[in-house]
C-alpha cells in the first residue's frame, strides 16, 4: 500500500478534503492531490514530518476497514414512501424542550397559513375578477360586430357624431382581450395553484403538530 493510496483511503473513511487533510499533514492541498494522484515529483509523496502523521493515522485506524471502506449510494428505491398525512407521533414521548419547539413550529405554521389564506383569497378574488371582465370585453367586442336591434334602432335616431372615439375604443378591446397575460404573475392559474398546495400543506403541518401536542 503506497502512501498516496492510504491518504486517499484514510480521508475516504473519515470524509475528509484534501484540503482538510493537508491541513493536518502541514503540506499543501495541492500537495495532497498530486500524491493521491500519482503526481509527485519524487519517490516519496509526502515530507518526513507529514509522512510521520500520516503514519500516525494509519497506525490508530482499523485499515482493513478503511481499505475496504466505501460510501452509501443511495438511490430513490432506497427511501420508503412517506405515509399519508398528517404522520402519526414520534414512537417515542416527547421532552419538554421538544415540546416547546413543536409549540412553536405549530404557532408559527398557523401564522404562516393564516397569512397565506388571506392573501390567496384576495388574489382568488382578483383573478376571478380579471376572467369576468375579460369575457365582458369579449362580448362588448361580438356586439360591436354584430349590434343588436334595440342598438341599431338608437344609432338610426342618434348617429355616432364621434366614431374615431368609438374605433378607439374597440382597438383597446381588441388589444386587451387579446392579451393572454394576466397583470401579475401572482394571478395566474400556476401560481393560485401552488399557493393552495402551500397553503394545505401548512395547515396540514399545524393540524399534526397540535395533534401531537394533545390539542
Amino acid at each position: 500500500m503506497t502512501p498516496s493510496t492510504t491518504s486517499a483511503q484514510i480521508r475516504h473513511y473519515l470524509d475528509l478534503t484534501q484540503e482538510e487533510l493537508s491541513y493536518y499533514l502541514g503540506v499543501s492541498r495541492a500537495r495532497v492531490a498530486d500524491a493521491e494522484a500519482g503526481r509527485a515529483a519524487v519517490p516519496r509523496s509526502y515530507t518526513y514530518d507529514a509522512q510521520m502523521r500520516l503514519n500516525y493515522l494509519f497506525f490508530l485506524l482499523p485499515m482493513a476497514e478503511v481499505s475496504t471502506f466505501s460510501k452509501p449510494s443511495v438511490s430513490t428505491a432506497d427511501v420508503p414512501p412517506m405515509p399519508p398525512l398528517p404522520l402519526p407521533p414520534p414512537a417515542v414521548p416527547l421532552t419538554a424542550t421538544e415540546l416547546k419547539e413543536v409549540d412553536w413550529q405549530l404557532r408559527t405554521a398557523r401564522t404562516k397559513a393564516l397569512v397565506l389564506r388571506l392573501n390567496l383569497d384576495q388574489r382568488t378574488a382578483q383573478a376571478a375578477y380579471h376572467t369576468l371582465v375579460q369575457a365582458h370585453r369579449q362580448a362588448l367586442l361580438a356586439a360591436f360586430e354584430a349590434p343588436t336591434s334595440a342598438a341599431l334602432s338608437l344609432r338610426e335616431v342618434c348617429p355616432d357624431e364621434k366614431p374615431t372615439n368609438t374605433q378607439y375604443l374597440v382597438d383597446l378591446l381588441k388589444r386587451r382581450a387579446a392579451d393572454t397575460e394576466w397583470p401579475t404573475p401572482s394571478l395566474t392559474p400556476l401560481a393560485l395553484t401552488r399557493d393552495r398546495l402551500r397553503l394545505h400543506l401548512l395547515e396540514t403541518e399545524a393540524a399534526t403538530l397540535a395533534a401531537w401536542l394533545g390539542e
